[in-house]
């Protein structure tokens, strides 16, 4: 009995221990994280002008860098030095994502299977639960399944507020600009039609934040500003601080400054939680700059910022991942159900892969009655042979309404045997989402596929021209003796053994030459013949060697790359068979 209350103590104080790390009570969502990229993308937008809208931080030509870190009118930060040096302090502590060291923060359930019109409570950070219905955050590349904002940025994306940023991305480690963070808050507010107007310089008609700009600058909406000196800073960082003032003004438009709180369960806990509610329990809250003291702690009380590594953290800048946390968090409390999830789905009839040539290594990847619930982007399909050699291709409309392409053993290391081919629609808005899969086997010779290569690699560089093709073995291929003959290693003709040479090395035999120039010959489709014979020397007697014989209408002629490198005085080039410079036998 006694070692059974011996281990039980043991048990108790080493929960009583770790329950007083700091960090093991906080939301893993909130971090502003230290590996960001310094280039803000711009949001959910995948044409031109939103591209070039944002470079890197205020760094555009009329976004200068503010003199301060706060970003809204009318509210003094007090010394701008003093609070940029605040904000390298805060960068440079450990990079973790908050509470991720508790393994259940790390754990965000949900799939992409799940059904749109079923809802899936998943466990977000430190176990807030989190109803989302529709696809699943890890659709995106960089988003994956047991990443902690996953379902906060499924959320976001099948409510159509942040929807990423083209090409299957989320970018949940970059930096949110005042121009996004505008547009998520437009987008909130139900994307409403406002008329343009020149009240910012930096803000031009016709750009992705244009609407939310004009929008979120109105006076009777006044969520986002612009700085004393006129500007909007559409590239200027968005810190915690400023976000949770801006979410508290569209709190204060919407008249949902207090929240609900209906729900008695709700009213007990925050009772019960009232003295955790506000600033005092963190270390840094004296980095609250005065302008965001109040929104800061409405923030806190209602649950939408829960902490960083046990800080506030209100000069870090907020990433996308966070933004998302917070967006899901604000809305589930003051509009619950508000919002519709947007469709987005997709499918298709049939699906396939199939060879077109065995002499070439080529197939066709096909997919027909495409149908998607939005634009279609493009139609792509993931091929590959083995894992190392995948590869996208784009699927072009063909004139009968289906989409393919061709591709080429040559692209994935030329390889046989089976291949895979996974179909995918890309959404208008940048969404990538899997359609089927088809398998075929693809057949063919190395050797034929490793002579290939290089010599599309020629036609690229000079042409194709047969001169320029004879001219370029002639300029780029070197003498070097041989054993005669060479025996090619298995599975290679000795012609192509001999052009491999010639390709590869730059160097070789007149069979080297001639078997390089009769690939060439052979690829623009002439009639062309690789001959190992032997010439008349001027001292009497033969010699073995090799040249190339091509027949073109009714006629035959001799072109003989090594001799016009060696005897370049005579013409080595298409000479008639039956008056050439040399006496040639086969």
């Amino acid at each position: 009995m006694k070692k059974r209350m011996n281990r039980l103590t043991a048990v108790i104080l080493a929960v009583s221990m770790i329950c007083m790390l700091p960090g093991t009570a906080v939301f893993a969502e909130d971090i502003a994280e230290q590996d960001v990229k310094a280039a803000a993308g711009i949001e959910d937008v995948s044409d031109a002008d939103a591209e070039e809208a944002i470079g890197s931080g205020a760094a555009g030509g009329d976004v200068e860098e503010a003199d301060g870190s706060e970003s809204i009118t009318d509210e003094n930060v007090g010394d701008a030095a003093g609070a940029e040096e605040l904000i390298e302090e805060d960068l440079e502590r450990t990079d973790g994502l908050e509470d991720t060291a508790d393994a259940g923060a790390a754990e965000a359930g949900g799939t992409q299977e799940a059904a749109d019109e079923n809802a899936v409570e998943v466990a977000g950070a430190d176990d807030e639960v989190v109803e989302i219905s529709g696809l699943s955050g890890d659709v995106f590349d960089d988003v994956n399944g047991g990443d902690w904002h996953v379902p906060y940025v499924s959320y976001v994306l099948n409510k159509g507020i942040m929807t990423g940023k083209g090409e299957n991305l989320f970018a949940p480690s970059e930096n949110l600009s005042r121009a996004q963070f505008a547009t998520v808050l437009y987008r909130i507010a139900g994307s409403p039609n406002v008329g343009y107007s020149d009240v910012f310089p930096d803000v031009p008609d016709g750009k992705f934040f244009t609407m939310p700009a004009m929008w979120a600058s109105q006076e009777e909406v006044a969520v986002i500003t612009g700085y004393e000196d006129g500007r909007f800073a559409p590239g200027d960082m968005i810190n915690r601080e400023q976000m949770a003032t801006m979410l508290y003004r569209y709190a204060e438009y919407r008249d949902w400054k207090e929240a609900d709180e209906t729900d008695e369960k709700e009213e007990t806990e925050a009772a019960e939680a009232d003295k955790t509610s506000g600033l005092d329990k963190f270390p840094d809250t004296w980095q609250v700059s005065d302008f965001a003291k109040e929104a800061m702690e409405w923030a806190v009380g209602a649950g939408i910022i829960t902490g960083d590594g046990g800080n506030l953290n209100p000069l870090g800048n907020t990433s996308r991942a966070v933004c998302a946390t917070m967006i899901q968090r604000f809305c589930e409390k003051f509009m619950p159900g508000e919002l519709e999830d947007i469709e987005m789905s997709a499918s298709c009839q049939n699906v396939s892969i199939g060879q077109t040539s065995v002499d070439n290594g080529t197939f066709w990847v096909r997919a027909e009655g495409v149908k998607a619930s939005m634009d279609i982007q493009k139609i792509q399909a993931k091929v590959w042979c083995y894992e190392d050699d995948a590869r996208w291709y784009t699927l072009e409309e063909q004139p009968d309404g289906s989409y393919g392409a061709e591709g080429s053993v040559t692209s994935h290391k030329v390889r046989f045997g089976t291949y895979y081919a996974e179909f995918y629609v890309m959404l208008g808005n940048g969404v990538r989402l899997y359609l089927n899969w088809s398998e075929a086997g693809i057949d063919g010779s190395e050797a034929q596929m490793r002579v290939l290569g290089h010599v599309n690699n020629i036609y690229n560089e000079v042409g194709r021209d047969l001169y320029a093709c004879y001219m370029w073995v002639v300029n780029n291929v070197s003498y070097l003796r041989l054993p005669d003959p060479l025996e090619p290693p298995e599975g290679y003709t000795r012609a192509e053994w001999y052009a491999i040479m010639a390709y590869e090395q730059g160097q070789g035999n007149c069979y080297c030459y001639a078997a390089a120039f009769y690939f060439l010959a052979k690829g623009l489709g002439y009639d062309a013949e690789f001959i190992e014979g032997r010439v008349k020397l001027r001292s009497g007697g033969y010699n073995r060697h090799g040249w190339v014989i091509i027949h073109l209408d009714g006629a035959s002629y001799i072109c003989d790359p090594e001799s016009t490198r060696d005897i370049g005085r005579y013409n080595f080039y298409m000479q008639p068979v039956d008056s050439p410079v040399m006496q040639y036998e086969w």
